[in-house]
């Protein structure tokens, strides 16, 4: 049974949304996820997956994301 969890992306353009979406798909680890709440800056996804949060960090790193924890607020950031 996948984990879930519930993660914050701040973007400029669509265009950061849709290459995000596409590594999502690429990440096997990832089983769905579902796009929350969306408005011009940021969106929330709640990404369920296989594993633990070290794990995820680890598969979204490889992409030059950076998955961080801030006050239990999970926080994706493209590291460019």
């Amino acid at each position: 049974m996948p984990l879930s969890i519930k993660v914050k992306f701040q973007h400029t353009n669509l265009k950061d949304l849709d290459k995000l979406r596409n590594i999502f798909y690429k990440i096997g680890i990832i089983d769905s996820y579902a796009l929350e709440e969306f408005n011009i800056n940021n969106s929330f996804f709640k990404i369920y997956y296989y594993g633990n949060p070290k794990k995820l960090r680890s598969e979204l790193s490889k992409f030059g994301y950076m998955l961080m924890n801030d006050q239990g607020v999970w926080h994706l950031i493209f590291n460019e």
